[in-house]
């Protein structure tokens, strides 16, 4: 999360720690650590010595790595259980797995809506390098052991650190791309931590 001389990365640049379920039973069963320009020996061995971190509840969690390489060699479709994360998938719809909140207020200017959450996420998507959508769909909630769990449900705010929001009214999506891209993708406030994933669904 910092550069060579120790200042906080600007951008999008430094790592996302994001909880995956891809066994389909409601309950994480692994954490993508995701940078765009990669880790280097340092970070590497940061991440290797990981062993051991507090659980919920006051009991430890143990770790162990599963590797290191590139998104397209861990990815794979969300209906696949071959042991890949859909959150890395090469796919051109994308579902919400976890609420995004956004950074702006939705505002009414001069006769018309502006910064809408649709808005906002094509903005988004933009600063994080992906194309623009060619079907947007808001979604109520994702589905988690084949029932609904809505937005509300998840906790969507973080109890220490900074980030913009507008609110903590989570949104979902379903999206559509002309062709398929490669994830992570994961937008909006605390997307570094875990909000406003996406999964590749086909």
């Amino acid at each position: 999360g910092k550069d060579a001389d120790g200042k906080p990365l600007q951008g999008q640049e430094h790592a996302f720690y994001l909880p995956a379920d891809d066994d389909g039973d409601g309950r994480i069963d692994h954490i993508v650590v995701y940078a765009r320009s990669g880790f280097d020996e340092s970070c590497r061995a940061a991440l290797e010595s990981l062993h051991r971190i507090w659980g919920h509840g006051g009991h430890d969690l143990y770790l162990a790595l599963v590797g290191f390489g590139a998104p397209a060699d861990y990815g794979g479709l969300r209906d696949q259980r071959n042991g890949a994360t859909a959150l890395a998938a090469h796919a051109r719809v994308w579902e919400s797995r976890t609420p995004i909140i956004l950074p702006r207020h939705t505002k009414y200017r001069r006769g018309s809506w502006i910064d809408t959450p649709e808005d906002q996420l094509r903005t988004m998507l933009a600063q994080i390098g992906r194309s623009e959508p060619v079907i947007v769909e808001r979604t109520a909630g994702t589905h988690v052991r084949g029932a609904e769990l809505p937005w509300y449900r998840f906790r969507r705010e973080r109890s220490q650190g900074g980030g913009r929001r507008a609110g903590s009214t989570g949104h979902g999506f379903r999206i559509t791309f002309a062709e398929p891209i490669q994830g992570p993708i994961a937008v909006g406030y605390g997307a570094h931590v875990g909000l406003g994933q996406f999964v590749g669904v086909q």
